[in-house]
């Protein structure tokens, strides 16, 4: 008996192995040839339907995967002029070409590297702070023990939040037209202001490094309010304020995170 593939499971050593081994156990026990028979029968269609449904399983998951890649991989491809332009737009917090064009083409291109870049450069801060602070210098250890800390805090911030205010948008302030992926895409390009003030912080001064942080909490606020206000002004009017609350609540809260604990954790782990 073979499948349609031409596969003869009598053929498949393991398989004939189990079959013998269960024609000795039945032939000790008294039982007949046709029920030796019936039993082998019965063994090769559960090997064969077993099989098939392995297979099965193995094509849904990868249309599910490919699916999923196809679906991500298109924010991921963008244009190097539409990347210069949004970056632009993302270092002056009020600026309409970065409005329409965030609504024309939202991506997750800078969004990512964004917060890689930052996650590699809050360690570095830290250890270079150290370095310049060691009284000997030439006993100094550098630590990326931080890294992990930083990538759950910096990536888990940069998409969940998002997703918290989509959430909020569209079940809470009813405001349908908040998109999750430009929301996921303007709330990371809120952190591009963000790396050169973490390559100024590399300075060990802790006046120069919380007037930095102060300056990058209310660029932040001023970008996100500025992009959101319109929106949320014409969709949900009486929820605008509310909401901009929370997102200045939020922000407030990533202040106070990176002061006193990433910045200060990142300088003790060094």
């Amino acid at each position: 008996m073979s499948n349609k593939d031409g596969f003869n499971p009598f053929q498949d050593e393991d398989l004939q192995g189990d079959i013998n081994m269960n024609n000795e156990q039945f032939k000790n026990e008294g039982i007949n040839n046709n029920d030796l028979n019936n039993n082998n029968e019965n063994l090769v269609i559960h090997f064969t339907e077993n099989s098939n449904y392995t297979e099965e399983i193995s094509k849904l998951a990868t249309n599910y995967v490919n699916k999923y890649l196809g679906f991500i991989g298109k924010y991921f491809n963008v244009e190097l002029e539409d990347i210069k332009n949004k970056l632009k737009g993302a270092i002056i917090p009020m600026n309409k070409s970065f409005h329409e064009s965030i609504k024309q083409k939202e991506d997750l291109y800078v969004p990512f590297w964004t917060l890689t870049t930052i996650i590699f450069l809050i360690t570095l801060a830290g250890n270079l702070s150290g370095y310049f602070k060691s009284p000997d210098k030439m006993k100094f250890q550098y630590n990326y023990d931080f890294v992990p800390k930083a990538a759950l805090f910096f990536y888990g911030f940069g998409f969940g939040i998002p997703i918290l205010l989509w959430i909020l948008s569209n079940f809470v302030f009813k405001i349908s037209d908040f998109n999750l992926m430009t929301n996921i895409s303007l709330y990371g390009y809120s952190f591009v202001i963000l790396i050169p003030i973490l390559i100024l912080c590399i300075i060990p001064s802790n006046i120069l490094e919380t007037l930095l942080l102060i300056y990058y909490l209310f660029h932040s606020c001023s970008f996100l309010f500025y992009n959101v206000y319109v929106l949320i002004s014409e969709q949900a009017p009486n929820a605008k304020w509310p909401f901009l609350g929370i997102l200045g609540g939020i922000q407030i809260l990533l202040f106070l995170l990176l002061k006193f604990y990433f910045f200060k954790a990142a300088k003790v782990t060094s």
